[in-house]
């Protein structure tokens, strides 16, 4: 799992720090959840910078 966008960087998984810009996310059916946080810098109106965070949560989907 990786950001895609060159100013927002993947930060953590399941609440522990990512060193670099990619992890590997192993999903189980006893963990079937995966909190990301990625954070980073993006222009806002006028070109002004604003600090973003995003949290998404990937989920195993049992029925498959």
């Amino acid at each position: 799992m990786r950001g895609v966008h060159d100013d927002i960087r993947l930060s953590s998984v399941g609440g522990r720090v990512v060193a670099g810009d990619s992890a590997t996310v192993t999903l189980r059916p006893e963990t079937p959840d995966a909190p990301l946080e990625f954070t980073g810098e993006v222009r806002g109106p006028g070109g002004v910078p604003k600090e973003i965070t995003r949290s998404v949560v990937m989920s195993l989907d049992g029925d498959n």
